[in-house]
């Protein structure tokens, strides 16, 4: 890579680290900026809410209480009075108010038993002994749960107040009040949230129960997690911690938070998304990135000139080494420039006039050392070679039957060890022959050694065409052989033992000699279920080779 290029590439490099790290560290500040503004916002708007919406339940409750000690309201529940003659009057009563009060919905009194025993809708007659609403009623004003009114079918908050005649509990008062006409209009409400803002409420069983900005009839059906939200207790100084980000009942990531309304229960969550939140946060951070790409631009213009100034030089003497890395020793590269790249050059000259003597002296001495090397390389080749055979020669001392050619018993043993271990590990099992030639001391001692020699090896050939290549072929001394069949069983031990005397007869059929070449053979089976060890496999395997051969007797 060129100079010129490099110093580029560190410039571009140091102006993008900075850049990013700025972008990053004012982008990090205004989120932080923005998050503490709309939390702010977010509670201001929270409490101002809950005060309201406190506000207005105390209203509605010093309502019913008042209405609660009123004469007609009593008159209704004296029995001393005509009873037609009272309930006539507390109903034009009732009449009267819910004109006046567009709020209520409905005013039901109670009798002592919980019977409803006027009202301005119907139901008269209806026992709400066993409600909350009466009983909570009894002791004091009670506000209960928001609900659908099945005679309107509008969602209605009922508040309920004893009524006292002569100081003695005597009945209850039963307001409904419609929460569509306050109650919904303050939650509702959107002033400082925002296009994509709102606040509702969550009764305690964790149910919306105000309307939602986007999702219409979502009343106690849209279940709210409140879990992920910030929670902050109302005071007169705003908290410091800021909200959580999350995502809300319609799954997008909004900051949020909320507070408790204890006389009810509920909970009041402000929320805004976070796409509009942090829209000024994207739009500093486009701003950033193209005051980046600007400055980008300036930098390489700036960056290209200046490296050309330094790099001019340098190309001359680059053009002049050119000539020395070609051969011509006699070229001077040497400029007039008083800076470190002239005195460079200058170098270089006087490096040239000592690199030829070099070389000329370099040529004299290559051409003595190539004759030493190519006498030194025949005399390594032919050690090379006799090494080769030395361990080839050893190894197979080592490992093979230096009479018959197969596995000698040391090595055998080993081969033997490492087949069991293996079928352990795989599952498998694996069979075990034990061999020996009959009648072979008479063969050695009736033909002499030579011929007992032969026998041997026409058994091993035997066994290597009529055995599978990863059958192993082990010579334990004498005429006693050892053959080991990976994954095989003792069922496929009829057919190894009928396909060896087969061979067999054809083998003494082609010999023609005046004996008859037999083997007796017992077979072991390794099982990895049942483990044995390796001398107990080969003991079984001999003794069967030994049973076999006392019935041929």
């Amino acid at each position: 890579m060129k100079i010129q290029r490099k110093f580029q590439i560190i410039a571009l490099l140091l102006l993008t680290a900075v850049s990013i790290t700025c972008i990053l560290i004012s982008r990090n500040i205004s989120i932080n900026i923005i998050k503490q503004q709309i939390t702010n916002n977010l509670i201001n708007t929270i409490q101002s809410r809950t005060n309201h919406i406190e506000t207005l339940l105390g209203e509605y409750k010093g309502l019913t209480k008042t209405l609660a000690t009123e004469i007609t309201f009593r008159d209704a529940l004296n029995e001393n009075i005509f009873r037609a003659q009272r309930i006539d009057e507390v109903i034009q009563r009732i009449k009267t108010i819910i004109e006046t009060h567009e709020e209520i919905d409905r005013i039901s009194i109670l009798d002592k038993e919980g019977i409803i025993i006027a009202s301005s809708r119907e139901g008269t007659g209806i026992d709400k002994s066993t409600h909350e609403i009466f009983l909570k009623g009894r002791e004091g004003v009670f506000i209960g749960d928001l609900h659908l009114s099945l005679f309107t079918n509008k969602y209605v908050l009922s508040i309920s107040t004893p009524i006292s005649l002569n100081k003695q509990f005597a009945g209850v008062l039963m307001i409904n009040f419609d929460v569509d006409k306050e109650l919904f209009q303050i939650t509702t409400n959107r002033t400082g949230l925002g296009e994509t803002g709102e606040a509702y409420l969550v009764n305690k069983d964790g149910y919306m129960i105000s309307p939602s900005r986007f999702i219409d009839e979502i009343l106690l059906k849209q279940k709210i997690d409140l879990r992920d939200l910030e929670y902050f207790e109302p005071s007169d100084t705003l908290p410091k911690e800021d909200v959580d980000i999350h995502r809300d009942y319609r799954g997008i990531e909004v900051l949020s938070v909320h507070t408790h309304i204890p006389e009810m229960t509920w909970h009041l969550i402000a929320q805004i998304d976070t796409k509009e939140a942090f829209a000024p946060v994207i739009q500093l951070t486009i701003t950033l990135i193209l005051i980046f790409v600007i400055i980008l631009f300036i930098t390489i213009f700036i960056s290209s000139f200046a490296s050309r100034t330094i790099t001019r030089p340098l190309r001359r003497l680059h053009e002049g080494t050119e000539e020395i890395t070609k051969g011509n020793l006699d070229y001077k590269v040497g400029t007039t420039s008083p800076d470190e790249v002239g005195q460079l050059s200058r170098a270089f000259d006087e490096m040239t006039v000592n690199l030829k003597k070099s070389r000329e002296e370099l040529e004299e001495y290559s051409k003595n050392l190539e004759k030493k090397v190519e006498e030194r390389t025949r005399d390594l080749e032919i050690d090379i070679s006799k090494r080769k055979k030395v361990e080839e020669q050893l190894e197979k001392l080592v490992r093979i039957d230096s009479l018959t050619g197969c596995y000698n018993r040391r090595y055998g043993l080993e081969l033997l060890d490492r087949q069991i271990k293996l079928s352990h590990r795989s599952k498998s099992p694996l069979l075990l022959a034990f061999l020996d030639i009959d009648g072979f001391k008479a063969i050695n001692d009736t033909f002499g050694h030579e011929e007992g020699d032969e026998v041997l090896k026409e058994v091993v050939k035997l066994f290597k065409s009529t055995l599978r290549e990863i059958d192993i072929i082990c010579r334990m001394g004498g005429d006693e052989f050892l053959l080991i069949f990976p994954d095989s069983s003792l069922q496929d031990a009829s057919l190894i033992k009928e396909r060896i005397n087969k061979n067999l007869t054809k083998l003494n059929h082609s010999l023609k000699k005046l004996y008859k070449i037999e083997l007796s053979v017992g077979f072991s089976c390794y099982d990895p279920v049942n483990p044995q060890p390796m001398d107990e496999l080969i003991r079984v395997a001999d003794k069967k080779m030994y049973e076999e051969k006392k019935k041929k007797e």
